[in-house]
């Protein structure tokens, strides 16, 4: 595939940009930039955007998006290759935006060996998709033998508003507490969990039939025994280690 600007210069932009930033692996840095501009599949997506007219300093500035969150959660989780990342509600369902499993995707491609929970099915991925309605199973129950997670993400899944119609109607009162409780069991000490406690707050709210309860997310992952070691601005997360 021809593209019409440099590819390589903009590698090297982003790679200034971010290796001065951050401290960690820089190997890893590097491979997070050379999968969103340099692989086949990120090509395509260059592509249609020069196709459509936008700038270099546009194109920049839209890769920056999905490097800097990739980029913190390999900081905080002190890298992703051979790791065990397990993503709870990854975005799978019909009528969700275009590529909205594209996180496990790209945890995969970046050598992740990654587990994706949801409630519809997405065949042909390149991470194991596993189609589960955690209402009514734990996901203990669906995990892959022998799979330990090193870290867990679940931001789409408390953001889910399928599951907050389904918890108004009281199936669960304390569900979101329960999720919360089964990663935290799951994780190793000092594993990662990449969530918004904003989100969970919200829909244990939902489950409970009660307007949110201020810093009620951060109480039910610190009771837990869950510490907040860092915010991800890029998007909308925050790193929670297990202690």
């Amino acid at each position: 595939m021809n593209l019409t600007f440099d590819k390589s210069r903009i590698i090297r932009v982003l790679q200034r940009e971010h290796m001065g930033k951050h401290s960690c692996d820089p190997q890893g840095i590097v491979d997070i930039i050379n999968q969103n501009v340099g692989s086949r599949e990120a090509e395509g997506d260059l592509q249609e955007m020069i196709d459509a007219g936008f700038s270099e300093e546009h194109i920049i500035r839209s890769l920056n998006y999905d490097i800097s969150r990739l980029v913190d959660m390999h900081k905080y989780a002190e890298g992703i290759r051979g790791k065990n990342i397990l993503e709870i509600g990854c975005g799978a369902n019909v009528g969700c935006t275009e590529g909205s499993n594209y996180q496990a995707r790209e945890l995969s491609s970046l050598g992740g060996n990654v587990v994706g929970l949801d409630i519809d099915s997405s065949p042909n991925e390149n991470y194991r998709h596993i189609q589960v309605d955690l209402l009514r199973t734990p996901i203990r129950a669906v995990l892959p033998s022998g799979f330990k997670p090193d870290i867990a993400i679940a931001k789409m899944f408390f953001d889910s508003p399928k599951l907050a119609r389904r918890l108004r109607k009281g199936i669960n009162p304390s569900f979101v507490e329960d999720i919360c409780g089964e990663v935290y069991e799951m994780l190793p000490q000092g594993g990662i969990f990449f969530t918004q406690a904003e989100s969970i707050e919200s829909l244990s709210s939902f489950s409970k039939n009660q307007r949110d309860v201020p810093n009620e997310g951060e109480r039910i992952l610190e009771k837990l025994g869950f510490k907040n070691i860092g915010e991800m601005e890029s998007a909308c997360l925050e790193a929670y280690r297990k202690m």
